[in-house]
């Protein structure tokens, strides 16, 4: 989950517009919270999935996309 946030994090530093990134996990807290959307801030990692969907917001809106498998 932390490597997720930081992954997001460095793409957004970098200034990728446009960016398409295919990011392969085994954790399936991770995938499942993902694939579920901001809806689950309620949960033990809220904080961090609430950063999560900032970025993922934030990327989303220079035309990006995180495709999470």
């Amino acid at each position: 989950m932390r490597a997720l946030l930081q992954l997001m994090h460095k793409r957004e530093e970098d200034g990728h517009e446009n960016l398409n990134a295919r990011v392969y996990t085994d954790s399936a807290l991770v995938f499942k919270g993902y694939h579920k959307g901001a809806h689950i801030r309620h949960t033990p990692n809220g904080e961090m999935w609430e950063q999560i969907f900032e970025v993922d917001g934030r990327l989303r809106a220079q035309g990006g996309r995180i495709q999470l498998v």
